[in-house]
């Protein structure tokens, strides 16, 4: 079913670039549930859009161009560095805002600075 597809997946480079952004997105929205919605979080994908922009929307998804400098080095590193991984997980809740008019800019203003904070933290974790 769905569940092995998505275990195949989360094999992949973009499988694990994918679970990372939606870990720290879901991360997020444990500490403020307004902010968005599981359903916005799930529609986040990575696609080849030309390398122009970090995140789109597009098609009902909110595509991270894989082609993108900021995402090619997330992939070849499993999405684990913190800046690059904050870096994506922002232009996605950016292109979420534009896509969705019940993300409003006051949402945006409240998630940015919720996600300033975790990223200093992880920042200073890994030092």
């Amino acid at each position: 079913g769905s569940f092995a597809g998505a275990e195949l997946l989360a094999l992949t480079p973009e499988g694990r670039l994918v679970a990372a952004i939606h870990g720290e997105l879901r991360r997020l929205q444990s500490e403020d549930t307004s902010l968005f919605h599981e359903r916005h979080i799930e529609s986040i994908v990575v696609s080849a859009r030309g390398g122009g922009t970090l995140a789109a929307p597009a098609g009902g998804l909110i595509h991270l161009d894989r082609d993108h400098p900021v995402v090619a080095r997330l992939l070849a590193d499993g999405g684990a560095e913190p800046f690059g991984l904050g870096l994506a997980v922002s232009a996605a809740y950016t292109a979420l805002n534009v896509a969705h008019d019940e993300i409003v800019d006051a949402h945006e203003l409240a998630f940015h600075r919720l996600h300033a904070a975790h990223l200093v933290a992880a920042m200073a974790i890994v030092g």
